[in-house]
């Protein structure tokens, strides 16, 4: 393959096996000219009103929780990992809003976000103080949810600067 994408789909795979799944995908999947794209909401919560934050709020505040998938401490990793050394390897972070004119539809998006990478059986206070945060700080102020994604792009075997 000359392109492999991991787009939001590394929350269901445990950090710790990263390496692993990348150094095959690299070896054994992609091509000699190429590149395998990730991308995930940023571990960084300390931004207030992001998707991180919500996250590391409610889940925290709930269950002990907190979002510590970390592509940039990731690449740290790849970078000292011997079939990475002539890769290039680039991590960008990009903020994506997301605002409708439909609160069930808003709270579905926030919903999604609060229920991964594990299922967290909130009970009806929980609900109702999540429902209520969400109203009153996002959708009676048309204040969109942000989310701030990492991008990390493994480039192989191109002789010129990755586009991140």
């Amino acid at each position: 393959m000359n392109l492999i994408t991991l787009h939001h789909s590394l929350y269901y795979c445990r950090e710790s096996n990263w390496g692993v799944l990348f150094e095959n995908l690299y070896r054994q999947i992609l091509t000699s000219k190429g590149a395998i794209h990730a991308v995930l909401m940023a571990a960084d919560g300390n931004e207030r009103y992001t998707t991180s934050w919500l996250y590391n709020r409610f889940v925290g505040n709930f269950f002990g929780h907190r979002n510590t998938q970390n592509l940039r401490r990731f690449k740290k990793r790849l970078q000292n990992n011997r079939p990475f050394n002539k890769a290039q390897i680039l991590v960008k972070t990009s903020r994506t809003r997301f605002f409708v004119d439909d609160f069930e539809k808003f709270m579905a998006v926030v919903w999604m976000i609060l229920l991964y990478p594990a299922v967290h059986e909130y009970d009806t206070q929980q609900k109702e103080e999540i429902v209520t945060f969400i109203y009153n700080n996002f959708w009676k102020r048309k204040r969109p949810l942000t989310q701030l994604q990492d991008h990390l792009v493994i480039y192989r075997g191109i002789g010129f600067k990755g586009l991140i």
